[in-house]
């Protein structure tokens, strides 16, 4: 993750405390959505529907020493697999 990114996500403790409206993102980093997330959603390749709904549950205020705790490799983990596995329908259509 880019040094920029994790001292911008340190100075705001979280993006719902400043607003009571709900905050899509997008990002292709799994470190990245799981350090800013409540709710990672994992979306299908072609046609584009949503996979699955990982629930995030880290506390509050975030800080990037997080992302190296069991709970969050886990939730990399479990990402990772979907997301490679999209990649690899996504060759086999190719094909």
């Amino acid at each position: 993750m880019p040094l920029y990114c994790v001292a911008q996500k340190d100075m705001s403790e979280s993006p719902t405390k400043r607003s009571s409206v709900p905050v899509l993102g997008g990002s292709s980093s799994p470190d990245e959505a799981i350090f800013l997330a409540d709710n990672l959603v994992i979306l299908s390749n072609k046609p584009t529907t949503v996979q699955t709904v990982i629930k995030i549950d880290l506390p509050r205020p975030r800080n990037y020493k997080m992302l190296t705790s069991a709970k969050a490799f886990k939730y990399r983990k479990k990402a990772m697999e979907l997301l490679h596995g999209e990649a690899m329908k996504s060759f086999a259509i190719s094909k």
